[in-house]
């Protein structure tokens, strides 16, 4: 895997640690969450990560890594998913069409003692231009909540970031474009990373879909 957290700074911490991460080169990009914390055990959904059945161009994986030293421990569960990038100017071809996407979510949730896994799904519909795209709606269904929101007027080089709300929650998600569109047509798949933290609420993890 392309990304690599040490648990071994968070052990002293005593709430929840949130860590999202993003790997680009020319051609790809990594998108990761980590959700840690001290003195807990995880909980995990089983051996296979459903996000997306259709996807073809990403790959999502999970890291589960625990650190003892000699007084305390801590636990981290790390997702990520990679894939090869769409161009900007395959974006551009895309100008004035509007493309919808669904598919899963995959998050961790640190509770009292206890890092599980929470499955969800998301819905997205984005507007493209020539120069500029925009996610214009964004809805996401994770640990009994519905978020939804919107990005703002994004470059078609840039990682679109969205706000989105479910009462006094807010998750804030990135992700891009992925696969090899036909000429004149929108990406085929959409992915990223997303993190909601509050007060007394901390969860992390990835989506992956598809165009529908």
């Amino acid at each position: 895997p392309p990304y690599s957290y040490s648990c071994l700074a968070r052990i002293e911490s005593d709430k929840p640690t949130i860590a999202i991460g993003v790997f680009a080169t020319a051609e790809h990009y990594g998108l990761s969450a980590t959700v840690a914390q001290a003195n807990s055990t995880t909980g995990l959904i089983g051996n296979q990560i459903k996000l997306c059945d259709e996807c073809r161009f990403l790959n999502w994986y999970r890291n589960v890594t625990s650190v003892t030293s000699a007084t305390k421990s801590a636990v981290q569960i790390q997702h990520w998913i990679s894939g090869a990038t769409v161009t900007a100017m395959q974006l551009s071809e895309a100008a004035g069409k509007t493309a919808s996407y669904s598919g899963g979510l995959i998050g961790s949730v640190a509770s009292s003692g206890l890092v599980k896994e929470v499955p969800g799904d998301f819905l997205a519909q984005v507007r493209f231009g020539t120069n500029h795209y925009q996610v214009q709606n964004f809805s996401a269904a994770f640990d009994g909540r519905r978020y939804t929101g919107s990005s703002g007027s994004t470059p078609n080089n840039a990682l679109f970031g969205v706000a989105a709300s479910s009462g006094p929650q807010t998750m804030n998600a990135q992700g891009y474009f992925f696969g090899n569109p036909l000429p004149d047509s929108t990406p085929p798949e959409i992915g990223g990373h997303f993190k909601i933290t509050s007060e007394d609420y901390h969860a992390a993890g990835v989506f992956a879909g598809t165009q529908h």
